[in-house]
């Protein structure tokens, strides 16, 4: 959600810098006026939730692999695939050490593993070059192989 946080109280522990960062917990208190989420209040205890979050990317792929805590995804073609090795030239690694993976329940399965298969939404951010996610997201439906 988007705020406008320009008349915003802000209420932050004493010592702490109030202001506004990425990264922090916060609990808003607000109204919506002609569309727009108004903020009026926003208290924050200073604990940071995600101290990557300034630092974080978006993408989304077919799910080529997964293996103890890494995924590896064809981030060009989220798409069916026309031959059975497609994307494996192209995989991009994903460690999910620290990630926290939502894959729904579809109507064709119960299903509620990461797999291989599925389009995910990845958030990440780079850390000594590699991809680490924090959010992976599926609707949990197998794309299905090109005839």
């Amino acid at each position: 959600m988007i705020f406008d946080v320009s008349k915003a109280e802000l209420h932050f522990p004493e010592g702490m810098d109030a202001k506004l960062q990425a990264g922090i917990d916060v609990d808003i208190t607000y109204q919506i006026k002609n569309g727009k989420n108004i903020a009026f209040h926003i208290v924050s205890d200073g604990k940071v939730i995600n101290p990557h979050a300034a630092d974080e990317q978006q993408t989304s792929g077919f799910v080529l692999n997964t293996g103890d805590n890494i995924m590896y995804l064809d981030t060009e073609n989220s798409g069916a695939r026309t031959t059975p090795n497609e994307g494996e030239d192209r995989a991009v690694a994903f460690d999910l050490s620290e990630a926290d993976i939502e894959i729904e329940r579809s109507e064709l399965t119960d299903n509620r593993n990461l797999r291989p298969g599925l389009c995910v939404n990845v958030s990440y951010y780079v850390r000594d070059g590699k991809n680490i996610a924090t959010y992976v997201h599926s609707d949990g439906v197998e794309v299905e192989a090109k005839n």
